[in-house]
């Protein structure tokens, strides 16, 4: 599978699913998994996009403990996308306009444990390799990005 049949797939199960799971390493190198609401930029490829609150732990322990893994699955589980990358927060007005714009109206949980609406920032997770899993027929395809 090519990057961008690949993208396509992600782009797709993304607009249907709205949610994934994150895992990433605490300060003390243990490993966490949280809900969140990622998107994709089309004018950013490569990389997936959701926002966070700059207070959270595990977004300051992404300094020591950068590596990430999504996972964004179909209701049914007959698609499965595990991504694996390496996450960075950015603090860029304009970036974070662009990503509301794209995830805003999915992300009420987000508000309700971050109260203060203008303290958020982006993570910003550059792919590098994923696997696209169709269980029911025993597909896995490994793809370098």
């Amino acid at each position: 599978m090519e990057t961008d049949e690949f993208l396509t797939k992600l782009s797709r199960l993304l607009d249907e699913v709205k949610i994934g799971v994150l895992s990433s390493l605490d300060a003390e190198g243990k490993p966490h998994l949280r809900w969140m609401t990622p998107g994709l930029l089309p004018n950013l490829s490569g990389c997936l996009y959701a926002i966070t609150s700059p207070d959270f732990a595990w977004v300051k322990a992404l300094a020591t403990y950068p590596s990430v893994e999504w996972m964004i699955q179909n209701k049914s589980v007959t698609e499965v996308i595990r991504i694996m990358g390496k996450a960075q927060i950015i603090d860029n007005p304009s970036l974070k306009a662009e990503i509301l714009e794209q995830i805003g109206r999915y992300i009420n949980i987000f508000w309700k444990v971050n109260a203060a609406e203008s303290n958020f920032v982006v993570l910003e997770t550059v792919l590098e390799r994923a696997y696209y899993f169709v269980p029911m027929r025993g597909e896995r395809i490994f793809i370098e990005l």
